[in-house]
């Protein structure tokens, strides 16, 4: 195997040739100067062996370790953890993605894949809620890349079903009366969604704000109506979620969810105009 020289290092080499050539006491010198191409070599981190489920580097949440390795182009890592209760997993893979594309997956104890993150940015992101129990993070490269990462687990207790509960379908709506302002709600598991209904007396501009942090998990809103079609939504990638839309009078539905499939807290404003 070819070592690539680091990109920094300038390798002299000094040949005298002396004696022979023309007179015998006249001498050369050749200095060859060149640069080597892309990282040093990366030496294998401190949990390794633990290239498979079966070898795992057993470790306790919350977890921070900023110095591992893929430390060859086959190399995967996995870390094993135990949840004893309910709660919210954050797993977050750091790295340059200019030296080398890595991956990050949640396993359960069979091995059976939970959850996968594989983007063209410097941060692979899980957020999933689990159930007590042994679950296990892969982290490789797709395209064998050797590289250097961080790694992070973090786990938040599961959060109990807030007061407007049970309203997880259009059927089973909580009916709200304009204006309407509650602080205090939440996503409490992964599968919670939160539908909202309203009544639309006059034609109207109505404004649906949900707010909430975003590092804890994303969270989206839509305005449905009594067909299910939706009217209009507010998916981006940062908070508040904001809906402003003119509205003939009718029933509507505003559902609340998470596309990442995680808890958060969140309030809810609408108001109308």
């Amino acid at each position: 195997m070819h070592t690539r020289l680091p990109s920094l290092l300038i390798t002299l080499l000094i040949a005298s040739l002396i004696g022979s050539i023309g007179c015998g006491k006249d001498s050369e010198t050749i200095i060859i100067i060149g640069g080597g191409g892309g990282p040093g070599p990366i030496n294998a981190d401190l949990y390794e062996p633990n290239d498979s489920l079966g070898t795992c580097s057993s470790v306790v949440v919350n977890f921070l370790e900023q110095d591992l390795t893929l430390d060859t182009t086959a190399d995967q890592d996995f870390f094993c953890f135990t949840l004893l209760v309910e709660a919210n997993l954050t797993a977050i893979a750091s790295f340059l993605h200019q030296d080398g594309d890595v991956d990050l997956e949640l396993l359960d104890q069979g091995g059976i894949t939970l959850a996968i993150s594989s983007t063209q940015q410097d941060t692979e992101i899980i957020r999933l809620n689990l159930m007590p129990g042994p679950y296990a993070v892969r982290v490789w490269s797709p395209a064998g890349a050797i590289n250097r990462y961080g790694l992070e687990l973090t786990a938040r207790a599961a959060l109990p079903p807030d007061g407007r509960e049970a309203n997880d379908d259009v059927g089973s709506c909580t009916p709200i009366i304009l204006p309407f302002l509650d602080p205090n709600l939440n996503l409490h598991s992964d599968v919670d969604v939160d539908y909202f209904c309203v009544s639309i007396l006059l034609a109207s501009q109505l404004m649906v704000t949900v707010d909430f942090s975003h590092a804890l998990g994303d969270i989206d809103v839509d305005l449905v109506d009594l067909s299910l079609m939706v009217v209009a939504s507010s998916q981006t990638q940062q908070s508040p979620e904001i809906i402003n839309v003119g509205l003939q009078p009718g029933a509507y539905f505003i559902r609340v969810w998470s596309p990442t499939m995680t808890t958060n807290t969140y309030g809810l404003d609408v108001t109308i105009r």
